[in-house]
């Protein structure tokens, strides 16, 4: 990888969303690629740390400043793009990957499709509200305004089992270029200080970017795969190009 456009290591929001535009791919964790993450480019005291921001917390303003795009795009693997790379991407998955139409089960289990529709129809969901709406918030029973028993399974809610189902759900539907995440909101103490995880936000990436995120310069699905593969080439020039077919899928 040519590191001369980055600053290494990566100690700021700033610094992480200049990768990601130099770079125009750059996956959150290890995925196999030596030194093509931000685990292994960030400055490791800032990975945990309690007393500044680090790669965890500058998520949600590189997100905000719309100049990149973040999700679970590749095998599941959260990774951020440039504008333009991520446009290229929802026509190459769009074009390959529907959003599976079968529920769960047969008296109206939630399908991939239908959640799509729900996160369409509100504009955009934190992940806690979603599952609440969904009947699985923790230590919950299904009520009877809940839009759908994920797993077909009654008044349970599912517990932990239903909201890892929804959670590969969602997975898939990064993956197949249908949902993004829009922002990372943390919960707020009585005092007003942020505490504990940052909670997604899921939307389309038609309302967070506009309607014309997937045109791709007119390119078709194909090519855009060979400018996806190109770039995540350039980008990384050891990698073997079949660990990058893999790796983009």
């Amino acid at each position: 990888m040519d590191n001369s456009e980055l600053r290494l290591p990566l100690r700021s929001a700033s610094d992480l969303e200049q990768a990601v535009t130099a770079l125009g791919v750059l996956p959150f964790f290890r995925c196999g690629i030596r030194g093509f993450s931000v685990q292994e480019m960030a400055d490791p005291s800032l990975w945990f740390a309690d007393d500044s921001d680090g790669p965890w917390e500058w998520k949600g303003p590189v997100i905000r400043r719309g100049r990149c795009a973040y999700g679970k795009f590749l095998r599941g693997k959260a990774v951020y793009m440039r504008l333009d790379v991520f446009s290229d991407f929802l026509n190459y998955r769009r074009g390959t990957m529907e959003p599976g139409r079968t529920g769960v089960d047969a008296l109206g289990g939630l399908s991939d499709c239908s959640l799509l529709r729900i996160i369409e129809e509100n504009g955009s969901l934190l992940s806690s509200g979603l599952k609440n709406m969904l009947g699985l918030g923790t230590h919950r029973r299904r009520g009877p305004s809940d839009l759908v028993d994920v797993l077909g399974i009654g008044g349970t809610g599912g517990g932990a089992k239903a909201r890892s189902a929804l959670d590969a759900m969602l997975s898939r539907l990064q993956m197949a270029g249908r949902i993004c995440i829009a922002d990372f909101e943390y919960p707020v103490s009585a005092a007003g200080h942020k505490y504990g995880w940052g909670l997604a936000r899921y939307t389309t990436p038609e309302e967070l970017y506009g309607c014309t995120i997937a045109d791709a310069g007119g390119r078709t699905p194909v090519q855009s795969r060979e400018r996806l593969v190109a770039i995540m080439s350039s980008a990384a020039p050891a990698a073997d190009t079949r660990r990058i077919h893999s790796f983009l899928g």
